[in-house]
């Protein structure tokens, strides 16, 4: 028996396609969100003295002084 969808069937048909494609398109989107670093990346080896973004991810800068963050001052003109 072939399928004879018109009106309201067609319609129900077409609210349940597009019901599962958008949940297909959010479980996507939330999987790649929650696929994202929290945070900006440490850096890698030693590094130089300097203002550099705090590693909170704040947005932030300090002066990395070689082995830890000073955070009492901000570079000039701030």
């Amino acid at each position: 028996m072939p399928f004879n969808l018109r009106g309201p069937e067609l319609l129900v048909l077409l609210f349940l396609v597009a019901v599962v494609v958008g949940v297909v398109i959010l479980i996507v989107w939330l999987v790649r969100v929650a696929s994202r670093p929290s945070s900006r990346p440490q850096p890698t080896g030693p590094q130089p003295p300097g203002w550099y973004p705090v590693p909170d991810g704040t947005g932030r800068v300090a002066w990395w002084n070689g082995t830890h963050w000073d955070e009492s001052a901000l570079p000039p003109g701030f």
